[in-house]
């Protein structure tokens, strides 16, 4: 079991101390009230502008916020998102995706921006706690946003063990499992990339995961991966290339067949 991660309370602000507590009940955090001396891994930060996730070896650097990312979302702006490879490789208009590995979130928001009807499944309760938070304050800050976060449901819990759950099955099962990273040293992944992955670690058990998935989706699962990765398994029976990453396209599993 991972040790439990610090959360920094830097406010004075009574209601904000009061939601650290809840925080630390809820996610069973070490409660510092003061910066913590530099160490590996990850930390959380709550001040009065909200929650977020840092380099617990550089406490006072900016952290990164569940906030969803900047979209124009004027009506028929959809139209070009589903033009993207992400788009693209996801299919027709108006799918049930299910994101079993949703993280940050974002690509469940772009999902939904598209017009799809997005699940979306983080087994890390930080990672929920940072999007519950990041969404809500966006949503405060931004009404018209109400428009792709109502298309979003969002649950904490192990994919594994809730796909072959989920009825009516999703026409898409949309996977991005954390990798490892290059190995050249000049390829320095997005700081919230190496936060996150500081905070799950990669995901050993991503080829477990995309069989279920198989089996969960109705017309397809879709599998983010880098171009310098390998596939997560063969054969693909399609792919849909963008500049840094590409979707792979694997058809549902076949029915087990009926006992004679």
């Amino acid at each position: 079991m991972p040790p439990a991660i610090a959360l920094w309370l830097d406010t004075r602000d009574p209601a904000v101390i009061r939601h650290g507590h809840a925080l630390v009940e809820r996610l069973g955090c070490v409660l510092r009230h003061d910066p913590p001396p530099p160490a590996p891994g990850c930390l959380l930060h709550l001040d009065d502008t909200g929650l977020s996730l840092r380099d617990a070896s550089a406490s006072h650097s900016p952290g990164i916020r569940g906030a969803p990312p900047t979209l124009d979302l004027r009506p028929g702006r959809g139209d070009g998102l589903r033009r993207q490879p992400l788009g693209r490789a996801i299919g027709r208009t108006g799918a049930t995706v299910i994101d079993a590995t949703a993280g940050l979130g974002r690509d469940a928001f772009m999902l939904a921006a598209m017009g799809h009807r997005v699940n979306a499944i983080e087994r890390s309760p930080v990672l929920v706690q940072l999007l519950i938070e990041g969404w809500s304050h966006a949503l405060a800050e931004t009404p018209a946003l109400a428009s792709v976060l109502t298309r979003i449901e969002l649950r904490e819990g192990d994919a594994r063990a809730m796909l072959p759950a989920c009825v009516p099955a999703p026409d898409v099962v949309y996977l991005d499992p954390m990798y490892p990273p290059k190995r050249k040293a000049s390829a320095l992944a997005p700081m919230r990339v190496r936060l996150v992955r500081g905070l799950v670690g990669d995901d050993p058990d991503a080829e477990e995961l995309l069989a279920i998935a198989r089996r969960a989706a109705r017309t397809r699962v879709v599998v983010k991966r880098p171009h310098h990765a390998p596939p997560l398994a063969e054969p693909v029976a399609g792919s849909v290339k963008s500049k840094l990453v590409r979707f792979d396209i694997y058809p549902p599993a076949p029915p087990n067949p009926t006992p004679a």
